[in-house]
């Protein structure tokens, strides 16, 4: 990397507020800076035309660094034709629908849209593992880029256990089919053992069981909530292509606070988590037979674990994913 020369920039995003626009283009933007890169953030226009006068400007950039938008057939003629290399980031399979349609995660104008960007793209940031596996057949550079996380943040004490025990899981309210998905598993282990769990989210969980504790989603106070935990925990969809591709976020906001970290063993989670060294993966859907077995011996577990779960986090804070992001864009120049 030659630090004499500083390159200039063009983000198109999505909406600054969404966790993937605001992770990883706008907080990680500070930290290459230190490297010579300078971020230009647009919010990626709906109009045609609004988007052709953000792109004639491209002689003031380096490099379009395109977040996650999938462009038409219309729009893909704008891109095509510019002059600056291209590189589309991704953190979730854009291939299939969210929400199966018919029974069916497939669908055919996603495929063609992505296929579009693998034409006019010249190199990749994704997610994880799985989701560069999408652009492989087009032996270009990519860079397997995951969110990263905050490190320095509150840390769990792990000498101070809840009582009750805390469970908790964040994410926005669309991620509540997942809860549902466990929900009777958690009333068993209620009827069991004394635990609470904490649902922090931009609305209240619809059910109301006397277990369940809901907090709103704040970006000051998520940290300190987070480090309150003792378990923290991610079920996925295993059936779903969609969750298959996600990244393991929650799991990282666990472990950066040092809370044990607990996801369905599935995609990306495999990877983040070692199961027994620096969390726990939960097979085959046992949610509760997990749970109780860690809640059994919550205080061991900690202090056995602890140690492993913070030095396991840090190669995903914003200091280590920004030098090797920077060494990647300049690859383009």
């Amino acid at each position: 990397m030659d630090e004499s020369i500083v390159i200039n920039i063009l983000a198109l995003t999505g909406k600054s507020y969404t966790p993937s626009t605001r992770l990883r283009v706008y907080e990680m933007s500070p930290f290459l800076k230190k490297y010579g890169i300078n971020i230009h953030i647009v919010r990626y226009p709906k109009s045609f035309f609004t988007l052709k006068k953000i792109l004639e400007k491209e002689k003031r950039f380096n490099i379009l660094w395109l977040q996650k938008k999938m462009p038409n057939f219309f729009k893909y003629f704008l891109f095509k034709n510019l002059k600056i290399p291209i590189i589309f980031d991704y953190d979730d399979n854009l291939l299939v629908r969210m929400i199966p349609k018919n029974n069916s995660y497939d669908s055919l104008s996603r495929k063609i849209k992505f296929n579009l960007i693998k034409n006019f793209s010249s190199g990749f940031t994704c997610g994880n593992k799985f989701l560069a596996e999408f652009i492989l057949d087009t032996n270009k550079p990519f860079l397997i880029y995951p969110t990263p996380v905050p490190i320095d943040v509150p840390k769990k004490d792990k000498n101070k256990i809840n009582n009750p025990i805390i469970i908790g899981w964040i994410g926005l309210s669309g991620g509540f089919m997942y809860l549902k998905k466990i929900m009777r598993q958690l009333i068993k282990l209620w009827n069991e053992v004394n635990f609470k769990l904490v649902i922090i989210s931009n609305e209240n969980y619809p059910e109301k069981l006397p277990f369940i504790e809901n907090k709103k989603w704040n970006l000051k106070t998520q940290e300190y909530e987070i480090a309150n935990f003792d378990i923290g925990i991610m079920p996925l969809n295993t059936s779903s292509p969609y969750d298959k591709g996600k990244c393991s976020y929650k799991l990282l906001q666990y472990m950066a606070a040092g809370v044990i970290p607990v996801g369905e063993a599935y995609g990306n989670n495999t990877e983040v988590i070692k199961n027994g060294v620096n969390g726990f993966l939960v097979y085959n859907e046992k949610w509760y037979e997990t749970l109780k077995f860690i809640i059994s011996d919550i205080e061991g577990i900690y202090k056995k674990m602890q140690k492993n779960i913070l030095e396991s986090i840090k190669k995903y804070s914003f200091e280590a994913q920004a030098e090797k992001l920077a060494n990647f864009f300049f690859k383009f120049i």
